[in-house]
């Protein structure tokens, strides 16, 4: 991944991985990488960022999802996590300051935990669902809201309905009052929608 011509470019290193990609898309999608471009460093023309609390597979998602590579596009490349990987690349969003990376995983794993709300999937739910309880609250609240809209949006409300049902997520939205509530006003915003527009 090398930055385009006339770019300065910066070298991320984790591990025994290294990236070049340019400063500016860098600052843009990181707060984190923006104050660290601020500092002074050794030498100018060599600027490197180490990220030694973040493991290299993690880091390079990210990092592909700053600069995509030709054949793909952001999206295309988070659709392909798997859960797990989805909650790692979502934490180190966070201590990235990635806003827009945090908001695209979110929806990420909203998408994987609707997909999994089936009766022979339950186990998969569930763990899905403990991964989502043990993030930090300001992670919990940002996934459970997208959660809400995505399974409210459902366009087939029988799906609604099976979604809400499967065991493990009727738990996890009974146990969690602010989730139960989130869901109640968005199915009965789109209910309101759905009948103005008749």
């Amino acid at each position: 991944m090398a930055p385009s011509h006339g770019c300065s470019a910066v070298r991320v290193k984790c591990g025994r991985r290294q990236w070049h990609l340019p400063e500016q898309r860098l600052s843009e999608e990181s707060v984190f990488f923006r104050h660290c471009l601020r500092g002074t460093f050794r030498d100018p023309n060599d600027k490197v960022v180490e990220l030694n609390d973040v493991d290299e597979r993690t880091v390079g998602i990210i990092l592909n999802w700053i600069c995509p590579p030709k054949a793909y596009t952001r999206s295309g490349l988070l659709k392909s996590l798997q859960t797990k990987l989805s909650f790692r690349v979502l934490l180190a969003a966070d201590r990235l300051v990635m806003d827009r990376l945090m908001t695209d995983v979110c929806e990420v794993i909203s998408r994987q935990t609707v997909q999994l709300a089936h009766p022979s999937k339950a186990s998969h739910l569930s763990a899905s669902l403990g991964e989502i309880s043990r993030l930090p609250h300001h992670l919990r609240r940002r996934c459970n809201s997208t959660l809400v809209r995505t399974i409210a949006e459902s366009s087939v409300p029988n799906r609604v309905a099976a979604t809400i049902e499967a065991g493990p997520l009727q738990r996890y939205i009974r146990d969690d009052p602010d989730l139960a509530f989130q869901l109640c006003r968005c199915m009965a915003n789109r209910l309101k929608r759905r009948v103005q527009r008749k």
